[in-house]
């Protein structure tokens, strides 16, 4: 069976902040250390714009987490599917579920900010789906909790370098994805 939902809010912040903050790698075993703990880049796909990452996390001491496929689809789209559980034999959610997303950022016709728009399709055996909602609920704290703590980062960053400058993402020591398509669309100082 399937379960769809969006979640849909407003984050302060240039669209070319929020989109460099999701590409930037790095942070994510640094700042979201509670989620992850070692984010790898496995596999890019030959004249594609799909990479396979590994995320992982302790959970009661052991490395646990999954692989699954991203994409960046210009200037401000995300996909995220294929979620498999790493490694294969440590149980998981994902041995029962798949979850697919597609995150969009839009300006905000109103003032400096982004409109974050996030889909998410669950495909889940009919036994589980009276508990649909209860997974949606924890994939809306997941992105909440998440762009919280980007937000905390992007405040920290803007007193530094003032609001909408993108130059420290764009360092040559800044492993961040995509970096090559997000410089074509924002620039090297949005």
């Amino acid at each position: 069976m399937i379960h769809k939902f969006s979640l849909i809010y407003e984050l302060d912040a240039p669209i070319a902040i929020a989109v460099a903050a999701y590409l930037d790698s790095e942070h994510y075993i640094f700042l979201h250390k509670d989620y992850t703990d070692k984010y790898e880049v496995l596999y890019h796909e030959p004249h594609s714009k799909v990479i396979t990452v590994r995320q992982t996390w302790k959970l009661f001491g052991i490395s646990m987490g999954q692989v699954y496929k991203c994409e960046y689809i210009p200037p401000a789209e995300f996909r995220n599917y294929d979620v498999k559980p790493s490694p294969w034999y440590v149980p998981s959610i994902h041995h029962l579920i798949s979850v697919s997303t597609n995150l969009q950022y839009l300006p905000s016709s109103e003032k400096d900010t982004t409109i974050s728009i996030l889909d998410v399709e669950i495909k889940l055996p009919f036994w589980l789906y009276p508990l649909r909602y209860m997974i949606q609920k924890g994939i809306e704290k997941l992105k909440v909790e998440k762009d919280a703590e980007d937000m905390e980062m992007i405040y920290r960053r803007e007193k530094l370098f003032g609001r909408g400058n993108n130059s420290v993402y764009l360092a040559n020591h800044q492993f961040m994805l995509y970096k090559d398509d997000y410089v074509k669309y924002y620039g090297n100082s949005s």
